[in-house]
């Protein structure tokens, strides 16, 4: 009887271990922000902030889609003996008017990673 409760204990605890392992997201966030947010900003005063983007998108009637990646490694889970990470990443985008006025600014991926843009503007 005592090595059948042993073993619904080590089953049990084991599913609880990898229930908290694989229910832990690499995209925590998905966010977009409100365009009166950056009303009357221009892409200069943003670009000045960040490094130089990854990419740049013309888009027809002269307006240009600026954007930025970055990917770190994050910890996902931490036990006494174990360290889960994985590799996450951020897409920092900014779509500008043909005159470079910011129209919206979208800042998306795993909350932790997507805080390293937010920490410069």
């Amino acid at each position: 009887m005592n090595s059948t409760i042993y073993l619904y204990l080590v089953i049990f605890t084991a599913c609880i271990f990898v229930a908290s392992c694989t229910t832990s997201s690499t995209d925590a966030s998905v966010s977009s922000t409100q365009p009166g947010e950056w009303h009357g900003l221009f892409i200069d005063d943003l670009a000045e902030k960040l490094p130089t983007p990854d990419s740049v998108t013309e888009l027809p009637g002269g307006g240009k889609i600026y954007r930025w990646t970055r990917t770190e490694t994050v910890e996902i889970a931490s036990y006494s003996n174990y360290k889960r990470s994985v590799q996450a990443t951020c897409i920092f985008q900014v779509t500008t008017a043909a005159d470079t006025t910011v129209k919206s600014v979208v800042n998306r991926g795993h909350e932790q990673v997507c805080q390293y843009f937010i920490d410069r503007l």
